[in-house]
Order: C-alpha cells, then sequence, then structure tokens
C-alpha cells in the first residue's frame, strides 16, 4: 500500500517502468557517509583512522569530503585543537535491584528483567491491601471498668 503511493506508472504497462519517488530524493550513499562520519568523529575516543575503516572510506574519499562538508571540516578543526570532550555518564540506581546503570532515553530500571520483578512486586503490593481483611472499628465507646 505505502510503496504503492509512492511510486507512479509511466504508462507503460500496468506494472512496466514504476518510478519510485524514493529513488529520486536526494539521499544518496555520500550524504549518509558524511552523516555517518560526523557521529563518529565526535566521540574523541575513536581516531579518525578508526571511522574511515569501519566506514570503508579511502583517504581521498575523505578528504573530498571535509573539502564539501564544513561541518565536517569544522568537527575535524575541534578534533585538532583538542576542544572535544567526553560526555560523562550519568548513572542511576535501578529501584528493582538497586545496582547502577546507565539509563537510555526515560528507562527506570537497568534491565526488562528488574523491570518485570517490580511490576510483579507492585500487583503483589496491590492484591495484598485488596486482599487484607478489613479491620471493623468498634463504635461503642470506650467505657471505663471502674
Amino acid at each position: 500500500m505505502r510503496l504503492a503511493a509512492l511510486c507512479h506508472d509511466t504508462g507503460r504497462g500496468r506494472f512496466a517502468n514504476l518510478r519510485c519517488k524514493f529513488m529520486e530524493s536526494t539521499v544518496t550513499t555520500t550524504n549518509l557517509e558524511e552523516s555517518a562520519a560526523t557521529l563518529l568523529l565526535r566521540s574523541p575516543r575513536l581516531s579518525v583512522s578508526l571511522v574511515l575503516e569501519l566506514l570503508d572510506i579511502s583517504d581521498a574519499e575523505f578528504r573530498g569530503m571535509v573539502r564539501q562538508n564544513t561541518t565536517l571540516s569544522a568537527l575535524l578543526e575541534q578534533r585538532r585543537k583538542g576542544e572535544l570532550t567526553f560526555a560523562e555518564p550519568k548513572l542511576k540506581a535501578c529501584p528493582g535491584c538497586g545496582d547502577w546503570f546507565i539509563p537510555y532515553a526515560a528507562a527506570r530500571f537497568c534491565s526488562d528483567e528488574c523491570h518485570k520483578m517490580a511490576a510483579i512486586e507492585a500487583d503483589r503490593r496491590c492484591s495484598s491491601r485488596r486482599s487484607a481483611p478489613a479491620v471493623r472499628v468498634n463504635r461503642v465507646t470506650a467505657q471505663s471498668q471502674y
């Protein structure tokens, strides 16, 4: 359905020569490589040679990218000056097990297992409140035994 909406018929037959808008988009592999290189080079832990090896880019291709992409060239200049800093992870204590972990997005627990165990304990507490015997309050005023 979605592909049919993105494609249009060129008039040479029902399914012949469909031309998709995805093919006409401006996203190219060089744009993706530039974006990936920019993201990887933000980390001071990764060397430039390691980034080139990971992306399978030659030195000549990388130099061409740096000439064309001002963001990439500014990032390399920051690396050269040593201005890139390590982003310290914010540790959080897991309410389920008490271990320290680095939360991803808005994660409250360190793992799915801790989340499940906390849900089980919460259900147990709720059910124990519901099943607890009702305490009757004696409305008779306390009379002294004198």
